[in-house]
């Protein structure tokens, strides 16, 4: 009698929960849980350095303190030892698209109040045949509903990568990107303020060298709006 009414019980489950939260995997209707959501918000509340990111309990880390770096602010969501993480991967690695929403909402949590506000958004490039393996193109897909959220339009044609970007694989090319600009898409750069976005952190050189390309045409600030980055080793 009991094993039938615990079987009842557990087929209405999925009826009266029909969601699990994406990061715990707890029954319940919204996509990341309570619980989940006061974590997101203590982990947003470390200091970070200012510029590339990495915890730090002052403004700027050492490392940005005698940098010249050419962008102006970086925002991440999370680091590598994240349980964030293997959301992030299910989605970039195995293409599961409908988890966007889930790490959208984590973002607009931890992220939303720190945001400055910016004229453009242009999604990282990244290499044709990852985009085709996963079946879209996670930059852009994150874009777009950024630029939904901010009322920011967003840009794909602007940024793109060069003939030679599959040696970066190999960390031999430092000029990763071109900017395509020509003198009707220069207002759209010019004396503007740009967020460039990308599921991963990479050499804060190379993005350095983007956000200088950038400033040569015009562009008044350039942020970093990044899902997840590496820690440094000596982070607090």
């Amino acid at each position: 009698m009991l094993l039938n009414t615990l079987k009842k019980i557990n087929s209405l489950v999925p009826l009266l929960f029909p969601n699990c939260c994406a990061i715990c995997h707890v029954r319940q209707d919204k996509e990341i849980c309570h619980t989940c959501l006061n974590n997101l918000i203590q982990h947003s509340a470390s200091k970070k350095c200012i510029l590339c990111a990495c915890l730090e309990k002052k403004l700027l880390c050492k490392y940005c303190l005698h940098a010249k770096h050419f962008f102006d602010q970086t925002i991440i969501l999370c680091y590598e030892t994240s349980y964030l993480i293997p959301l992030i991967r299910r989605c970039d690695l195995h293409g599961a698209i409908f988890l966007l929403p889930s790490i959208f909402k984590a973002w607009q949590v931890a992220n939303l109040r720190h945001m400055t506000p910016v004229d453009l958004i242009l999604p990282l490039p990244e290499i044709p045949n990852i985009s085709q393996q996963r079946g879209f193109w996670f930059s852009l897909e994150l874009a777009k509903k950024l630029s939904r959220l901010t009322k920011t339009p967003y840009n794909t044609d602007l940024v793109y990568l060069n003939s030679k970007s599959d040696l970066l694989l190999k960390g031999t090319i430092s000029d990763m990107f071109n900017i395509n600009i020509d003198l009707a898409k220069s207002i759209l750069v010019n004396r503007k303020r740009i967020a460039v976005v990308m599921p991963y952190m990479i050499s804060e050189s190379i993005l350095s060298d983007l956000a200088k390309t950038l400033k040569e045409h015009g562009a008044l600030w350039v942020s970093y709006w990044v899902l997840t980055r590496k820690l440094k080793k000596d982070s607090f």
